[in-house]
């Protein structure tokens, strides 16, 4: 049920440049899947009125995870809050990726596009190969679990080279059964053409500007291959990459 949860802050810091990694305690017992976000109204003045949009990146005992960078005055606000402050957060919302159901995933996220898939991997450890890309380590989050294969575009840490270079040179090694990607849109219609070169079920997240996460405003609509538009907030954020104009 889509209904605003009271958390409180009990973390909230800088875990690299211009990246915040805040944990919330839900007050409530819910139960989000990996893929699926939430709205955070960051002011209780509603300044700025709209909630901000945030894919979920974990929860466990009432303990609930998102990783984000700041890119305006939402989001900045959001970087300063301090342990104790009270939030709004409409949740859970959107649709989650698939459970494996036996099938091996490789998982590529490129950069803030880490949340879902880092969640993923959390709850299927044993099924998923996360992969996080990003240009230098400098990038590479902070975080006290590190479960993914780092790759960085200089080489300044683990594997050098662009995130899909490096899983299309995985895919000729090892066997997968689907790919799942979030991250920047060039970097996932890369991953739409390792998919198909690969004959690989694959899927992404996508990631769009929301006022209400709820499919009333249609702010968010994506084009698709058909000619048609999809919410990304209700039909996603997940698709089948090959629905999708990428």
């Amino acid at each position: 049920m889509k209904t605003y949860h009271e958390c409180i802050v009990t973390s909230n810091q800088l875990v690299a440049p211009g990246i915040t990694f805040m944990e919330l305690y839900t007050l409530e017992s819910i139960a989000p899947k990996p893929g699926q976000f939430a709205m955070i109204r960051v002011a209780k003045t509603r300044d700025p009125f709209l909630a901000r949009p945030l894919s979920i990146m974990g929860y466990s005992s009432h303990t609930l995870k998102f990783l984000f960078r700041v890119t305006g005055r939402g989001t900045g606000l959001m970087s300063e809050i301090t342990n104790g402050y009270s939030l709004e957060v409409l949740m859970p919302l959107g649709n989650p990726f698939p459970e494996p159901q036996g099938r091996k995933i490789l998982a590529l996220a490129g950069g803030v596009g880490l949340p879902p898939l880092y969640y993923y991997k959390e709850e299927h450890p044993d099924e998923t190969t996360l992969l996080l890309g990003v240009k230098s380590a400098s990038a590479l989050p902070a975080l006290p679990a590190r479960p993914w294969i780092p790759v960085t575009e200089d080489g300044s840490a683990g594997l050098k080279g662009r995130v899909t270079d490096v899983a299309r040179q995985m895919l000729q090694s090892d066997e997968f059964d689907a790919i799942y990607a979030c991250g920047p849109l060039p970097m996932l219609a890369e991953v739409k053409r390792l998919g198909a070169e690969a004959g690989l079920p694959t899927l992404v997240s996508l990631e769009a500007r929301m006022a209400c996460g709820v499919g009333v405003c249609h702010g968010c609509a994506h084009p698709l291959t058909s000619g048609e538009y999809a919410k990304v907030c209700t039909h996603g954020p997940v698709f089948e990459a090959g629905e999708v104009v990428l």
